[in-house]
C-alpha cells in the first residue's frame, strides 16, 4: 500500500488554515483559490488519493477565464507547491518601472507607424511571440 492510500482525510480546520495560508496568485494577484482533497471511502474512512489548489484568475477584456491548478500527494504539500510558485513573471515590477516601459513602448509604437505590426518588427519578434506578449503584457497593464 502507497503512503498516498494511507494519508486519512484531512480536518476541515486544517484544511481551512491550509486554504488561508496560500499566497495570492503569481500572476494575478486575485480571484478565487481553493484547496480541495480527492478521497476514497474503503469501508472504513476516507484516505486521501491527491489534493490540488485551483485558482480562477478574474476575467478581462473578452480573454477566457484563466484556471491554474497545482497537485500534490496531500493538502500540506499542494499548498506548499503553491506557495512555492513564482509565477512567468518573477518578481513583479513597481509603478515607476512599469510607467517607464509603457513609455518606451508608446515611444517604439509611434515611431515605427503607429501598428502592431511595426512594433511586433521592432521588438524582433515572430507574430506567434508578439501575440503572447501583447495578451500578457495587457493582462498585466493596470488599468487607469
Amino acid at each position: 500500500m502507497s503512503d498516498t492510500a494511507s494519508t486519512p482525510k484531512s480536518d476541515p480546520a486544517v484544511l481551512a488554515a491550509l486554504s488561508a495560508s496560500l499566497a495570492p496568485c503569481p500572476w494575478c494577484g486575485a480571484g478565487e483559490t481553493q484547496l480541495e482533497e480527492k478521497t476514497h471511502w474503503t469501508g472504513m474512512r476516507s484516505v486521501v488519493l491527491s489534493a490540488r489548489v485551483m485558482h480562477w484568475c478574474p476575467r478581462k477584456d473578452g480573454q477566457p477565464q484563466s484556471v491554474i491548478q497545482i497537485a500534490g500527494r496531500d493538502a500540506a504539500t499542494a499548498a506548499a507547491a503553491w506557495n512555492s510558485h513564482t509565477g512567468a513573471m518573477g518578481a513583479r515590477a513597481d509603478a515607476s518601472e512599469i510607467d517607464r516601459l509603457r513609455e518606451m513602448v508608446t515611444e517604439l509604437w509611434h515611431a515605427y507607424g503607429g501598428g502592431a505590426l511595426s512594433l511586433r518588427e521592432c521588438l524582433g519578434m515572430s507574430e506567434e511571440d508578439y501575440a503572447q506578449w501583447a495578451v500578457h503584457a495587457r493582462a498585466r497593464t493596470p488599468r487607469r
